[in-house]
């Protein structure tokens, strides 16, 4: 596994708050294309799916996703 990358998870945890990537992006002051990139680079740090995207409308954060989460509200909070 590489190393955490402290903000991929940041972005990631700011994301499962609105469960959306453009909010997170307002609110981040980032692109829309750097919290995707930035999730989907979490994902392949530790080799797990965070968010559904199966319905682009309405991203839903997977059972790994919540977990992720939990460990992130932990440091984050």
């Amino acid at each position: 596994m590489q190393r955490l990358n402290h903000h991929h998870l940041f972005v990631f945890y700011t994301f499962s708050k609105n469960v959306s990537f453009t909010k997170t992006a307002f609110e981040l002051s980032i692109a829309q294309s750097a919290v995707t990139s930035q999730v989907k680079a979490l994902e392949e740090a530790l080799n797990l799916q965070l968010v559904d995207r199966s319905n682009p409308r309405k991203p839903e954060l997977t059972d790994e996703g919540k977990r992720v989460v939990e460990y992130a509200e932990t440091i984050f909070e």
